[in-house]
């Protein structure tokens, strides 16, 4: 049975205070404008955060848009000034890092990015490094809605897939449950109260989410229209033309 905990809502900002004093936490956060987006930034104490559905996902958790790959030092001779050493250091840098509140969608994610990035020909060692030194708490979805398709590909509502712990609504809080051993030595290392008793609350919310979904298509002939779709060099001529022009 996996390590299960329990906090209430107006608790959140206390546990997340809690995270923050020892690794880097990701949080959902409202950005206003002509449409109101949810993005996922560093969090700490004092600072909003939201619930609702990130609109761009906690990517640069692994995949950040500037990293140090090297670092060099140069160290003059003291008895022949025109000549240096040259010191290298590759070392990844990689700080503890929590993403809090994703979506089962968005976490499985990160294993998809992995299949390139750890399990490819070579695998990325600075990738590597933030994706070992990353914790996953996902807040499973209540329903599904129009324009969810993550069942179609083997997902929903609840799927553990690259979470390590999963968070769901229950009366008066949320209930987390381990889902990986990663998952279960966070929830251990907490001070939170024991969630087992609100398991079975938070097994029927994850049912009736998974009910709400509409039935998904048949996907079975989807890759080989695919690849016929590689020989077709008529489309592929039209859609160069309009890209180039």
């Amino acid at each position: 049975m996996s390590i299960t905990r329990f906090v209430t809502a107006d608790g959140l900002p206390a546990f997340l205070a809690h995270l923050s004093k020892s690794a880097r936490v990701l949080a959902p956060v409202e950005k206003p404008g002509n449409k109101t987006a949810v993005v996922f930034e560093p969090w700490k104490e004092g600072k909003p955060f939201t619930l609702a559905k990130a609109t761009v996902p906690a990517k640069e958790a692994v995949l950040p848009q500037c990293e140090v790959l090297v670092r060099y030092s140069k160290t003059k001779d003291p008895n022949d000034p025109g000549k240096c050493t040259m010191t290298l250091d590759d070392t990844p840098q990689a700080e503890p890092t929590v993403v809090f509140g994703s979506r089962p969608c968005d976490a499985r994610g990160y294993v998809t990015l992995d299949r390139p990035y750890l399990h490819g020909p070579f695998a990325d060692p600075y990738y590597k490094a933030r994706r070992d030194q990353l914790t996953v708490i996902t807040l499973t979805c209540p329903s599904g809605c129009s324009t969810c398709f993550c069942h179609w590909t083997g997902g929903g509502p609840a799927d553990p897939t690259g979470s390590d712990v999963l968070l769901t609504a229950v009366n008066g809080g949320f209930v987390l449950e381990a889902v990986s051993e990663k998952g279960e030595a966070f929830l251990a290392s907490t001070k939170l109260a024991d969630g087992s008793d609100k398991m079975d609350e938070a097994k029927a919310a994850r049912e009736k989410a998974a009910a709400s979904q509409q039935p998904a298509p048949d996907l079975s002939k989807a890759a080989r229209r695919l690849e016929q779709r590689f020989t077709d060099v008529d489309f592929w001529a039209e859609q160069t033309a309009k890209c180039l022009s």
